[in-house]
């Protein structure tokens, strides 16, 4: 599959004006400049439209908490004990979920899709490709990650029923014990299924993905990654502008968002589109998320273009909706960028993505049509 007279935007280099890209099997096997290339008629004609690597949000609940569902599709928060790390997305996901062709008609083609914020340790975290018509099909990588919430809603979940956490302290102590156990029953090879699942976190093969907005929860997540060495994600981040000095100092990224919503709640009472921009200016490694379900995924490249307006550069807008998420998710081998040797996960927009005129002419995710 060839694609012709297109604008670029490959994320590795810089914008190539009427060019071509080449796939096979699914696979970017080669770009450069159209007129260096013998048109065939079976070529797509992109007709000067701007092709971009599929659009990356690695922090959502697709699949978990299903478009316009009520409790009949929410899969996302097994609030039966706030300690579950055994829970997997994997087996929650629902494939039929009506958001995940709305996030590919506005460009998205990969995500990962991950337990809620109600508990102290949710569950495993799942990389999807958005094509296909099963589980199995999606599936990209079945644990990428576990996620982890600190703040307001652990303890409001069981809080309210008398039940621990009801303090910071108390979700400080709980993961601390938690982790602690785990480590000792991987250092002698056995243990209870919720410690089992924490054994790739604690060896260093998956990362946390922790929910913190106020700068305390931010410290007591950067603390526990410290001493249990393990590679840390912050997820919303709402005080990640305040500490961008000091979270560029701990080498820890940031996946902000989301940007569309008024603030429901006192601890993300700073999260605004101004943080990409503050984030960027110290250094801090970032990607922006829609934070699906609390807002559609097709908003994405919206979010990118609020950042921009308060003064993030257009060039770093792109690949925190591509390449950075990518990078972060430790999945930019195979997404997240135009490049030979990776998947032909394409979106093919009308205009300049960012614009709020753009629209999304054609996607394709593995070489294949998906739009």
């Amino acid at each position: 599959m060839r694609i012709i007279h297109a604008t670029i935007y490959s994320m590795e280099q810089e914008p190539i004006q009427d060019g071509f890209l080449h796939s096979e099997n699914g696979i970017i096997v080669g770009m450069g400049k159209t007129e260096d290339i013998a048109v065939h008629p079976d070529d797509y004609d992109a007709c000067g439209g701007y092709l971009l690597p599929g659009l990356v949000d690695i922090h959502t609940a697709l699949g978990l908490k299903e478009e316009c569902s009520r409790f009949e599709g929410n899969d996302f928060n097994e609030s039966s004990n706030p300690i579950t790390p055994h829970m997997r997305a994997l087996d929650g996901f629902f494939a039929g979920d009506k958001a995940i062709d709305i996030a590919r008609r506005a460009g998205v083609t990969a995500a990962v899709t991950m337990p809620g914020n109600m508990n102290l340790i949710g569950g495993q975290a799942m990389a999807v490709r958005l094509s296909g018509k099963t589980t199995a099909d999606m599936c990209m990588r079945a644990s990428c990650g576990i996620k982890f919430a600190l703040g307001e809603e652990p303890r409001a979940a069981y809080g309210a029923y008398g039940k621990p956490p009801l303090t910071r302290m108390a979700q400080a102590y709980m993961l601390r014990s938690t982790l602690e156990a785990a480590k000792k029953a991987m250092e002698i090879g056995r243990g209870t299924d919720e410690q089992k699942a924490l054994f790739p976190l604690l060896s260093g093969k998956a990362p946390a993905y922790f929910h913190a907005n106020r700068e305390d929860d931010i410290e007591a997540a950067v603390r526990l990654s410290k001493e249990f060495g393990f590679r840390l994600i912050i997820v919303h981040g709402a005080d990640s502008g305040i500490m961008a000095n000091y979270l560029a100092t701990e080498k820890v990224p940031v996946v902000v968002g989301a940007l569309t919503l008024c603030n429901a709640r006192m601890e993300s009472i700073h999260l605004g589109p101004e943080i990409p921009n503050q984030l960027y200016k110290c250094g801090v490694r970032f990607a922006i998320t829609s934070d699906h379900h609390q807002s559609p995924l097709y908003l994405l490249a919206v979010s990118a273009a609020f950042a921009v307006r308060e003064g993030l550069p257009v060039k770093e807008a792109l690949k925190a909706i591509t390449i950075y998420p990518a990078e972060i998710a430790g999945l930019d081998d195979q997404i997240g960028s135009l490049k030979e040797g990776k998947y032909a996960d394409m979106a093919l927009y009308s205009e300049f993505p960012l614009n709020y005129h753009a629209r999304t002419k054609q996607v394709w995710i593995g070489g294949e049509m998906v739009l």
